[in-house]
């Protein structure tokens, strides 16, 4: 898992509104962190999530239990874990006596 994220659900049925249904939802591209119970925002679900790449995270995402449903998947905040890939290396600099045309290549005129 590289990115700890923050995602918001929109139209996430009301009737699944439990821990191991919003797992259920997310799990084929992340692992369910944190999430917490809003009353007063029934539109929407926010948590928190670890995913291994920002570009597997569907916009929509459908789910079915008896009957099908669609909701929005966004993402509010995206942190990469751990550090980045390493700084490249400069090229040595190498001595100002060198003269490019002095090797003779065959075959190239």
């Amino acid at each position: 898992m590289n990115y700890e994220v923050w995602l918001m659900l929109r139209g996430f049925n009301l009737d699944f509104w439990e821990e191991h249904d919003i797992e259920k939802a997310i799990a084929e591209f992340g692992k369910l962190l944190a999430w917490q119970e809003d009353p007063n925002h029934l539109a929407r679900v926010i948590i928190k999530a670890r995913v291994v790449d920002l570009a597997e995270i569907p916009w929509f995402i459908v789910c079915s239990e008896g009957e099908s449903w669609t909701y929005q998947c966004e993402i509010l905040q995206a942190n990469l874990l751990g550090g980045g890939p390493p700084n490249e290396e400069h090229n040595p600099i190498g001595p100002d006596d060198v003269q490019p045309n002095f090797f003779e290549f065959f075959g190239f005129g």
